[in-house]
């Protein structure tokens, strides 16, 4: 059962990630550190709860906090390539450590983190960035929308590692949405079609 709910802690956890990258991580490895709902010490991945770890995702923070502050300036965003490697590297490596810590097959929790964050990409990114490009004009609004986003990351994580079978709600909430993403893209792309003959 340990092993079940570390599984579906390490989904919960991608698809907080997914969304965000930024304040999620840092909080779930300072959780970690407490011993709050979630502990690597003993795992291969303890680092992430070490002072070293927690350093370089507070810097990773700061960067995506001031980016979102620098857009509120007018501008450029970073390339969201950029964020979707980092979301990456976090979910394999938080998934790995989840798992870890009750089984030796650490890898499944990386491989569930590494899909879950894509899930979780696909299904919101193209959301946030149309609400983004229809904010340009908006400072305010725009700055709104990217913390209302990192506060978002950061309560599914919260929720991920202290109750983990809520990821089995996110993930159906996060497949409702790509898959209603996918309908509305479709239908857009067909009207394209009929407007230019």
């Amino acid at each position: 059962m340990d092993t079940t709910y570390d599984i579906l802690q390490a989904l919960g956890l991608g698809l907080a990630f997914g969304l965000r990258p930024v304040l999620a991580p840092l909080v779930v490895a300072i959780c970690a550190a407490a011993n709050f709902a979630i502990d690597f010490t003993g795992t291969k991945f303890d680092f992430l709860e070490g002072a070293p770890g927690l350093i370089v995702l507070a810097v990773v923070a700061v960067a995506g906090l001031v980016e979102a502050f620098r857009q509120y300036g007018g501008k450029a965003a970073l390339d969201g390539r950029l964020w979707l490697v980092v979301a990456l590297v976090f979910g394999i490596l938080f998934g790995s450590g989840s798992v870890n810590e009750h089984s030796d097959s650490w890898y499944v929790g990386g491989i569930v983190g590494a899909i879950a964050v894509l899930l979780g990409w696909a299904a919101t990114s193209p959301l946030v960035t149309g609400a983004r490009k229809r904010l340009e004009s908006e400072a305010e609004a725009s700055l709104i929308l990217a913390l209302g986003v990192e506060l978002a990351a950061v309560v599914t994580s919260l929720l991920s590692i202290v109750f983990p079978p809520l990821a089995v709600v996110a993930a159906l909430a996060v497949l409702v949405l790509l898959v209603r993403g996918r309908r509305t893209g479709g239908q857009t792309y067909a009207g394209l079609r009929t407007l230019s003959k």
